[in-house]
């Protein structure tokens, strides 16, 4: 009994341990990888489902998770499989600033002193240029507060693009969208390929708070300077700052009497300014639609349409991990055979050891995903070897 009760919480350990890393891994993957480390446990199906939403790492999706009302695991993945499964779908890119602007939710950070713990991102698609908002919860009422705040400033994009949590899904926050005319279209949580813009924007704001903060506490001090930084670098693809695709020049650090001098020369040269920033804009809409189309054909030439196999096919197991003092230069990547015991949902499959022909001494049992497996042939021996 003791045993038991160790190796039981050894198992369990490994289990939440497991977390999904959205940036590398659809959904599917991470759920395939937890259910075959519980497989042999036989928990409740509320506790599998405990642990799934427990390993997600977005908040926002995590939050959606915990009011999906499902009483078994297939239904929880289905329903999961709706909001995070994202398409590599083609749409046309911004012309103009504030077209489309994407918004996010980044957090949770550590709590400051007045209670902030998220910050709201935003990014007009066109420009790059990007707004932060320290915000105390992810609910709508405070979306809501600061897109007014910001439509005041820059004014109201013709289109937002968001994904599945629970604040952009509310009945608040699709009122407020109508009430503005703006057009609102969701995507995949937590999905690189379905907003993209967005993602690689919350990791550039991780690296540059963890470079500019003594405490964890000190991120809303330094998040309009980290907004500054942003709007005024060079972005990659566009080969100019969101700054000068936005106004026409970058903007100074601080406010004095140079700033309004050159104020005044702009006045003087508003054509000369005009025409440049048309040029910039023009190169930008050629740079972003090279961009997009090179991304889709990429993202979809390495999703291959995943191998099928029926109940009774012998297949082989890729090496995800070498025994110790053996060379993994030399090492087989795969090991088997062995044979598809069941077919499941989703490209998933329950595979076991050939019966008689157990390849180790502990019995073979799990659940594993197509990407995982290839067929086995059988190899050919030589007429000589059987003489």
């Amino acid at each position: 009994m003791f045993d038991y009760k160790i190796s039981f919480t050894n198992a369990m350990q490994k289990i939440e341990a497991r977390r999904w890393n959205y940036y590398k891994e659809s959904f599917d993957q991470y759920a395939i990888d937890k259910l075959a480390l519980a497989h042999r446990l036989k928990l409740p199906q509320s506790d599998i489902i405990n642990l799934l939403i427990g390993g997600i790492m977005k908040s926002s999706l995590r939050a959606t998770a915990l009011t999906l009302n499902a009483s078994t695991v297939e239904e929880f993945l289905e329903k999961m499989r709706l909001i995070t499964n994202g398409h590599s779908e083609k749409y046309d890119a911004p012309t103009k600033p504030l077209e489309t602007i994407h918004l996010d939710h980044f957090g949770p950070l550590e709590k400051t002193e007045d209670g902030y713990k998220y910050i709201l991102v935003s990014i007009d698609a066109f420009t790059r240029f990007t707004h932060l908002f320290p915000t105390k919860t992810t609910n709508s009422k405070e979306v809501c507060e600061n897109l007014r705040s910001l439509f005041h400033i820059i004014g109201i994009p013709h289109e937002i693009v968001v994904d599945r949590g629970t604040a952009f899904t509310s009945s608040e926050f699709s009122s407020f969208v109508n009430e503005n005319q703006i057009k609102l279209r969701t995507v995949a949580v937590a999905s690189p390929w379905a907003n993209g813009i967005v993602e690689r924007l919350n990791r550039v704001i991780k690296s540059s708070l963890s470079k500019l903060i003594a405490t964890p506490e000190q991120w809303k001090e330094k998040l309009q300077t980290v907004q500054f930084i942003i709007n005024n670098s060079v972005h990659s693809a566009l080969r100019t700052t969101p700054s000068k695709m936005l106004f026409g020049l970058d903007q100074r650090g601080r406010a004095d009497d140079d700033l309004k001098s050159l104020i005044n020369n702009l006045v003087d040269n508003q054509n000369v300014f005009h025409n440049q920033r048309e040029t910039v804009r023009d190169m930008a809409v050629c740079a972003n639609k090279k961009l997009r189309e090179y991304n889709r054909l990429y993202y979809n030439e390495r999703h291959k349409k995943p191998t099928s196999y029926k109940e009774g096919d012998y297949v082989l197991i890729r090496q995800l991990q070498n025994k110790p003092g053996v060379n993994a230069k030399f090492a087989s990547k795969y090991k088997g055979p062995y044979v598809i015991a069941k077919v499941l949902n989703n490209n998933r499959f329950v595979v076991k050891d050939i019966p008689g022909f157990n390849i180790t001494a502990k019995p073979y049992d799990s659940i594993l995903s197509s990407d995982k497996l290839k067929p086995w042939v059988k190899p050919l021996i030589p007429e000589s070897a059987n003489d």
